[in-house]
């Protein structure tokens, strides 16, 4: 992942992001920058410690890994989709789009960004319009 250069925190109010990935530095690193913007976040490394923070937490934004260890990501898309857990999902993947994964209506409308990504352009589609 590219690095950012170096800004001012940006006033996102109380923006909470929830980031579900495996990868440990990379969880970290989104987690680290996303506090210096001036969000809360919390990192959970699987489907199902997400699933069990979203019965007592909320967020603003969910950032998901699409390979989980404990699911597939897309069931774990579906499942935030169905029970509407945020108002913003964004994918992060491999993959150079959602659609060569699944082209169900499922995943229409979710923001994906393709690994790597540099943290201006994850900035940009956390809080585009």
């Amino acid at each position: 992942m590219a690095k950012s250069k170096s800004k001012p925190a940006v006033s996102t109010g109380t923006s909470a992001v929830l980031i579900v990935d495996d990868e440990l530095i990379l969880a970290k690193t989104l987690s680290q920058f996303l506090e210096r913007q001036g969000c809360r976040t919390h990192v959970c490394h699987t489907a199902q410690e997400a699933m069990q923070l979203l019965k007592t937490s909320a967020f603003d934004v969910i950032l998901t890994d699409l390979e989980l260890p404990d699911t597939q990501g897309l069931d774990f898309i579906h499942y935030l989709r169905k029970t509407a857990h945020a108002s913003r999902i964004i994918v992060l993947t491999a993959h150079p789009s959602l659609e060569a994964v699944d082209s169900s209506d499922n995943i229409h409308n979710i923001k994906h960004l393709q690994k790597p990504f540099d943290l201006d352009t994850l900035w940009a589609a956390i809080f585009a319009d």
